[in-house]
């Protein structure tokens, strides 16, 4: 089962009159507690096996949710594809309590809307054991193969084109914040950096500082934190909030702040699906070791590194390529979500990052609060696509993209 996410540009507090009576637009911030509320009723029902209970809560957001498509449709319509990643979501975890109560036709019709409104997490579905009593189920197999052919992202990955060797003459270069900027160190010291980061190797420091930085901030998918995008404004707020989760790019964001702090060249990467539908990406770190002379992954939100069949660190690019040939790779033992929920190799890398590195993108200039309102001086980004790929709304005079991985 996964948890709702919904990422929505903002929206302001209106009110409009439909058939009669007056609508209230809510703002994003009311909308994300709002769902919040609903996910939070969905999660004490399922630890409690009362399955009928988060059916009903997820019901009760669907309906909300076309409630405000109905009631402003100007509005909501270019948002029509986030509402439906939801209601895709919402109606797959419906079919795993459907199916967990026993209620099979309920289960089954739950499963086709989830693919329905784009739900396609063909590999998670296949082994969900939640959905153990309907997958005999003639219905369920004709619509997992339905999700076969638009969610198998590790096949989709393997048929994804090469990269090329480009010119990139007037291309940037790529810039990195020196730890010896004042503000960097005042990261180092606020954070406490140099008792985390102390003794061991150099690998040993770089999964340290990533470690830490997962245990003292929670991860949450579906809330942005609103204060400025620097490491310790991110870091107060969630203790201002009661430890409260902020989500993946801020996460991110944080530990690379804390990696250049170190003296660590290091950037935050965002990985994004092929579909530009999709609006679900994830942001993890990249950091350069001298030891091993490349470029390590490190995601904070999950607390995961991925080895080779030596057991070397291995870097996005690397992990990438050998998801797209068969070669081995493997993720760390201990990679959990907030310390709470272990993770898989099948669920985060077969899975979820398979179909979140179909093509990267990072800033050119890595340096503290670089997409804070605050400190931003036009932050211009770099993205790594497939021969013959391009995502419309990743295009213009802040967008360069290149099929070079050796430039990027």
């Amino acid at each position: 089962m996964k948890r709702i996410m919904l990422l929505l540009a903002f929206a302001v507090l209106m009110t409009v009159q439909v058939a009669g009576q007056e609508y209230v637009r809510p703002t994003l911030a009311q909308l994300e507690d709002k769902i919040e509320e609903y996910n939070q009723k969905m999660i004490a029902a399922v630890e409690q096996e009362r399955y009928a209970d988060a059916v009903e809560a997820l019901t009760e957001l669907n309906t909300l949710l076309d409630y405000h498509l109905e009631s402003d449709p100007d509005h909501w319509q270019s948002y029509r594809w986030h509402f439906d990643y939801v209601r895709g979501y919402n109606y797959y975890n419906i079919a795993c309590y459907e199916s967990l109560g026993g209620n099979i036709p309920q289960a089954l019709d739950a499963f086709e809307k989830a693919y329905e409104y784009g739900y396609y997490g063909y590999r998670w579905a296949l082994e969900d054991s939640d959905l153990e009593a309907v997958r005999e189920e003639p219905r369920f197999r004709e619509t997992i193969e339905k999700m076969r052919g638009k969610g198998d992202y590790l096949a989709l990955l393997q048929r994804s084109g090469p990269y090329l060797t480009e010119d990139t003459t007037g291309y940037p270069a790529f810039q990195y914040e020196p730890a010896t900027a004042g503000r960097l160190h005042n990261v180092r010291r606020y954070l406490g950096l140099d008792t985390v980061a102390v003794g061991g190797s150099e690998t040993e420091r770089i999964i340290a500082l990533m470690s830490h930085i997962h245990n003292i901030i929670p991860h949450d998918g579906s809330h942005r934190a609103y204060c400025e995008n620097t490491a310790i404004d991110l870091y107060n707020y969630s203790k201002a909030n009661g430890g409260r989760g902020i989500n993946c790019r801020q996460l991110a964001i944080v530990l690379n702040e804390c990696y250049l702090s170190m003296g660590f060249p290091s950037r935050y990467v965002t990985c994004f699906p092929e579909n530009i539908h999709d609006n679900d990406c994830h942001v993890i770190c990249s950091v350069w070791s001298n030891e091993l002379g490349k470029w390590l992954w490190m995601d904070p939100s999950f607390n995961a590194y991925v080895t080779d069949e030596n057991g070397e660190l291995l870097g996005i690019a690397e992990v990438r390529e050998r998801m797209r040939d068969g070669r081995p790779y493997s993720l760390n033992e201990d990679a959990n979500h907030n310390n709470n929920t272990p993770q898989t190799k099948e669920q985060y890398l077969d899975e979820y990052m398979a179909k979140n590195l179909y093509w990267l993108q990072v800033p050119v200039r890595s340096a503290l609060g670089v997409e804070s309102p605050y400190f931003r001086r036009d932050t211009k980004y770099i993205g790594l696509v497939p021969e013959g790929y391009i995502n419309p709304e990743y295009v213009g005079e802040n967008f360069l993209n290149t099929s070079d991985a050796e430039y990027f």
